[in-house]
């Protein structure tokens, strides 16, 4: 439950930097692979394996996966900046 909370709290912060470094268009494709990759199918999976309750593990699921590849990329993207700068500064 712990790590769930704690993984949407960082998709959801996660996409709010990227709108904050200029980059809105990585933060909705961020929402859509949320919603329309993992969230609609995993909930329906879940649904059509485990009734009404797997629909709330669906989007459990879907949700933390978004997490973890929100993160991955805002980590990227920040490393690849960071080299950016690192380049200019030794040119």
């Amino acid at each position: 439950m712990l790590t769930g909370s704690l993984l949407t709290h960082c998709f959801v912060h996660t996409t709010f930097a990227f709108n904050a470094i200029k980059r809105p268009l990585t933060a909705s494709l961020l929402m859509i692979l949320r919603l329309a990759v993992l969230l609609v199918p995993l909930a329906w999976l879940g649904e059509y394996w485990f009734g009404i309750q797997g629909i709330y593990g669906g989007m459990a699921t879907a949700t933390v996966l978004a997490g973890i590849v929100a993160l991955i990329w805002f980590k990227r993207i920040i490393q690849h900046e960071q080299d950016k700068v690192a380049g200019e500064i030794h040119d």
